[in-house]
């Protein structure tokens, strides 16, 4: 419960810009971010903060290497390609 009231306190304090970029981070629709809007904004951010981590984007990272392969032929250069989920 403590929890829940220092999210929404931190979310009452941002600018809507702000807001907005959340919004857009957990994958939440939203439209304006108005006088009006704001607390339903925060309690849908609330409450998506409390069940979820932040929505991934949609990137790949991926990290080569270079590995000795001994082979027949002596050694012979392999590479791998690993992909790396983003953070």
């Amino acid at each position: 419960m403590f929890l829940l009231f220092l999210v929404m306190s931190s979310l009452s304090s941002k600018t809507s810009e702000e807001l907005c970029k959340l919004l857009d981070e957990y994958g939440i629709n939203h439209g304006p971010i108005v006088d009006s809007t704001r607390k339903l904004y925060e309690k849908k951010l609330t409450e998506a903060m409390s069940k979820r981590p932040k929505a991934s984007p949609d990137k790949t990272y991926y990290r080569e290497e270079q590995q000795e392969d001994p082979g027949p032929a002596g050694t012979q250069m392999m590479w791998i390609m690993q992909m790396i989920p983003p953070n």
